[in-house]
């Protein structure tokens, strides 16, 4: 990903992620000081920085790993805060109420993004109600692209300031980590044997799936609003997209707008490449505008002489 180009304009810092998932191992050293308390909606009132099952883990460190730690990976917003939601203990899908209740939890906690891990599942009703209500507040959620039809949620209210991005996960040869439904995946990132940390810290852990995708983007996302903290969620999704490395012609069925590009995301160039493009727009537009009028001018003019021509002839 090459996050560290983007590095001498931010890191992330100041931004909050959510990360609904496992929960987030906060005792490994590589996210000491980066973990918050969180949530654990299984039970109530329960923590959310301690981790059973490693794949919240996983993406805490895809999304703010800290980079000073030899031999670790490294995350791509180091200074961004994690907020814990765990929504499962165990193996399996969570509970749709669970999921629907995290969902609201990393909203009120002040996450601006949050990356939903592949125990949820948008398609239930329940929580699209949830996702559709965070939606009328300023938070990008990133999830996985489906893997079946289903109806992305939309704003419960008119506000609809808020964002979702599906993401698709590849691997070496842009294999998909899943079969996702043709034309939902809007970006894509790495998801098939992605190093990552595992629960208890040590050596890297290798991994496959569409969450550690979700963690690549939901870390760029943090990278941008720390970055440019005026725009809208969905100019930052907007963002992700626009910058992303066409693979085939883009937008494709299968790849959507293509890789996440995160230096290219935040890049003053990018800035400086649309003005440019809007100047050249409005110049080639005001030389138009003289050319056509000038043209105007000499047809004006050449009508009028034939026609003192004529009427001196008919005098």
């Amino acid at each position: 990903m090459a996050a560290d180009s983007a590095w001498t304009l931010t890191r992330g810092n100041g931004v909050k992620v959510a990360v609904v998932d496992s929960g987030v191992d906060a005792s490994v050293q590589q996210l000491s000081g980066r973990v918050a308390v969180g949530a654990d909606v299984t039970v109530g009132n329960g923590r959310g920085d301690t981790d059973c099952l490693g794949s919240g883990t996983a993406m805490a460190g895809i999304i703010a790993g800290d980079s000073s730690v030899d031999g670790s990976p490294v995350g791509i917003a180091p200074d961004a805060t994690i907020l814990p939601v765990r929504v499962v203990r165990g193996s399996g899908a969570a509970r749709p109420a669970d999921a629907a209740n995290a969902i609201e939890v990393a909203v009120s906690a002040g996450a601006s993004v949050v990356a939903v891990g592949s125990h949820v599942d948008l398609g239930d009703p329940a929580v699209a109600s949830s996702v559709a209500t965070a939606l009328d507040h300023d938070v990008l959620l990133v999830a996985g692209a489906p893997t079946k039809a289903v109806t992305p949620p939309s704003p419960a209210g008119r506000s609809g300031g808020g964002a979702l991005l599906f993401t698709g996960g590849v691997g070496a040869g842009d294999q998909l980590a899943e079969q996702y439904v043709a034309g939902a995946v809007e970006v894509v990132a790495p998801g098939v044997d992605v190093a990552s940390l595992g629960v208890g810290g040590g050596r890297a852990v290798s991994n496959t799936g569409t969450e550690f995708a979700v963690a690549f983007v939901a870390g760029q996302a943090a990278l941008i609003r720390a970055a440019q903290p005026d725009l809208t969620a969905a100019q930052v999704k907007e963002r992700i997209r626009g910058t992303a490395d066409a693979i085939g012609t883009a937008p494709d069925a299968k790849y959507g707008s293509g890789m996440i590009n995160p230096a290219a995301s935040v890049s003053v160039a990018v800035d400086d490449r649309n003005q440019v493009a809007s100047q050249q727009q409005g110049s080639t537009g005001a030389a138009l505008a003289v050319i056509l009028g000038i043209a105007l001018l000499c047809g004006a003019g050449v009508v009028f002489g034939l026609r003192l021509r004529r009427r001196r002839f008919a005098g």
